[in-house]
């Protein structure tokens, strides 16, 4: 039978050209060959179009990719583990409290897109215990189970008589580590691959892991900094009490454990194994992630942590608790209340420090917490927090920190009743002058007024806020839109990107909030909620000079514009469905202040007319799946004529990730 055609992805204009193609050669091949049948003038134009196909071996059985210097497939290794790492950094489940653990904002990559204001894991990442087959052959030798390149073909040619089994195959193979899969396809790959040291800097140890494993895959990084991720959580539902018995790595039923069911999480026992392979490397750390449920799991990893020796390539440093408590007032459970220092308190060259629900001996702390790029609070019991003299000397040691996330975390107060108190904030604002990205998550308004009252921030453009149920006017009113004592210009005239996922206000505050925001270029904002509802409905309606004139001056340069918000080219919301997107979008049109770029949650409904409207009528729209996908799609714009009638409504055909 012929060879197949494989189809990347539908093309109306190569369809268009293929069928032509097909047509003028079929002519041609009948004209010349008048005695061939046209099945037999089809089989040839067949082969002679898939001649050069990629996808079928070459003719003369010889691969030129094995022509290649080593250096340059190990290059090509390398690349492609990139882009599997790529792809795959966005589909962690971690909890979070704004998206998905991400703060983004449109409009601030290189394609107009929404960047991520946390690091994203580097390098390879080796998930131990996926495939037994796979990862049992760890030595670096030559092993007699590997084919080289003439045998690897008779068993390609062999195993194609079956479509269905080659497919099952690549199913179960297509989740394999890049860098493992290249190093099976053949003896020469293989040993390329195990000289590519950098293919095996990364271990992520997710449960069933076979520990017996690793020291290879350590040992290939011949050296090498090394990223450690170990995942300590336990599925909803579950207790630790439900961890299944341990299994013996030379236990040759193990298969067979499997298909019953091997642990779905580690236990305290299997998170010492996992310390003991990894603490002896510590002076290799690059990137050191920890995540649990509960907090014995923290407690064991800090105690461990503390023992260490220094760590002097310790760049990213992110432990993560994630189990809910109704209580933050103190701290439980009290016997795990010690204050540890990790790494004896030396980690020269850290940039990003995560702790979620994790607390340090915070004075002892100043010392290695400094020169950082990326500080976040998350989630701390109000006795474990960091004294306010503490945390403002933290900051002083970081004058390169431009993103700081305090989400139900930050500076203590010794009287939290005394919140606006300057007894104890002190009567001077503290300035950062580096910030330029802040987020503020399910503070008190009355702590989260007084500490914007306390910080001096002149630089920053990015602000993210997520708050609920109470009422946060006076936390806009005079935290944001008022300066600071000795400042000219309000936090809110200097933003150019927001993120709103939660903030309850009053009309008088929706008001003055959106008339401080003269300068901003990019919006996101979650309209589930009434209270941000109304901030998005403002922002469609012409806007009345008189309206905030009682509590502040109109921004300055933009008195006479006719809507809030006059330089917004940009906005992604959720909870606004396709006929409030085109009021919106026609509202800002009319007040000479068009948008240009929409991006809308693919869960509120919209029909094909407004889909249609929407895309004749700006640059770009978009449709983005929230949290549970992370797949990142490019949208085409459609420039047809649309029509105005709003019904019919379906599915959106596209997604594009945001949160």
């Amino acid at each position: 039978m012929p060879p197949k055609l494989r189809v990347v992805a539908p093309n109306s204009a190569h369809e268009r050209r293929f069928k032509s193609d097909i047509s003028t050669n079929l002519a041609n091949v009948l004209r010349t060959k008048p005695l061939v049948t046209p099945q037999e003038a089809m089989w040839k134009v067949t082969t002679e179009m898939l001649a050069n196909n990629p996808f079928n071996p070459p003719s003369d059985g010889k691969c030129p990719i094995n022509d290649l210097p080593n250096e340059l497939l190990a290059y090509i290794f390398k690349v492609g583990r990139e882009m599997e790492e790529e792809e795959g950094a966005d589909d962690d489940d971690d909890v979070d409290y704004i998206d998905q653990h991400t703060i983004e904002y449109p409009g601030d990559s290189d394609d107009d897109g929404f960047r991520l204001a946390k690091p994203l894991k580097k390098g390879p990442v080796l998930r131990l215990g996926e495939d037994e087959e796979i990862i049992d052959d760890a030595d670096d030798g030559d092993n007699e189970d590997w084919e080289d390149e003439e045998s690897a073909e008779e068993s390609d040619d062999s195993d194609g008589e079956d479509d269905d089994s080659d497919d099952e195959d690549f199913e179960v193979e297509s989740v394999l580590p890049f860098q493992i899969l290249a190093s099976h396809v053949c003896r020469h790959w293989r040993e390329v691959a195990l000289q590519s040291h950098t293919l095996w800097t990364t271990l992520e140890f997710v449960a069933p892991a076979r520990f017996d494993k690793l020291e290879a895959y350590i040992q290939r990084s011949e050296g090498l900094p090394l990223d450690i991720f170990i995942d300590c959580t336990i599925p909803d539902g579950e207790t630790e009490e439900d961890h299944v018995h341990e299994y013996d790595d030379d236990d040759e039923d193990g298969d067979e454990d499997h298909e019953c069911g091997e642990p779905t999480f580690f236990s305290r026992d299997e998170l010492a194994k996992i310390l003991d392979l990894v603490i002896p490397h510590v002076a290799r750390w690059r990137l050191f992630e920890f995540s649990a449920s509960f907090y014995p799991y923290v407690y064991a990893a800090l105690t461990r942590l503390a023992e260490c020796p220094a760590a002097p390539l310790l760049e990213i440093f992110q432990l993560y608790h994630y189990e809910d408590c109704e209580d933050y007032d103190i701290f439980t459970p009290a016997e795990l209340n010690t204050r540890f220092v990790p790494f004896h308190g030396i980690a020269p060259n850290l940039t990003h420090v995560s702790l979620w629900g994790v607390h340090v001996d915070w004075e002892a702390s100043v010392s290695y917490l400094r020169g950082l790029q990326d500080f976040e609070l998350a989630y701390h019991a109000h006795d474990v927090r960091p004294s306010y003299k503490t945390f403002l000397e933290i900051l002083d040691n970081c004058p390169d920190l431009e993103t700081l996330t305090l989400c139900l975390s930050g500076p203590a107060l010794g009287t939290p009743l005394l919140a606006d108190s300057d007894e104890e904030w002190g009567p001077h604002a503290h300035e950062i002058p580096s910030l330029k990205d802040l987020v503020l998550c399910y503070h008190p308004p009355p702590y989260a007024t007084a500490l914007m009252q306390h910080l001096d921030v002149p630089n920053v453009t990015q602000l993210a806020l997520a708050f609920d149920e109470q009422d946060y006017s006076e936390f806009v009113v005079k935290a944001l839109a008022k300066p600071i004592r000795g400042k000219t210009k309000s936090l809110l005239a200097q933003l150019e990107h927001m993120k709103i996922s939660g903030l309850p206000l009053d009309n008088k505050a929706v008001e003055v909030l959106l008339d401080r925001l003269a300068g901003l270029l990019t919006l996101n904002i979650n309209c589930s909620e009434e209270a941000e509802q109304a901030i998005f409905d403002k922002m469609g309606a012409q806007k009345d000079p008189l309206e905030a004139g009682s509590s502040a001056a109109p921004a300055e340069g933009h008195a006479s514009a006719k809507a809030y918000c006059p330089l917004l080219h940009t906005i992604s919301t959720t909870g606004v469905d396709g006929a409030r997107m085109k009021k919106f979008v026609e509202a800002r049109r009319a007040a000479g202040v068009p948008l240009k770029k929409v991006l809308m949650c693919d869960r509120d409904e919209i029909s094909a007319k407004q889909e249609k409207w929407l895309k004749d009528n700006l640059e770009s729209l978009e449709f983005f799946e929230p949290s549970d996908s992370e797949e990142e799609i490019d949208v085409e714009i459609d420039d047809e004529e649309g029509d105005e009638d709003d019904d019919d409504q379906e599915e959106p055909p596209s997604l594009m990730n945001l949160d």
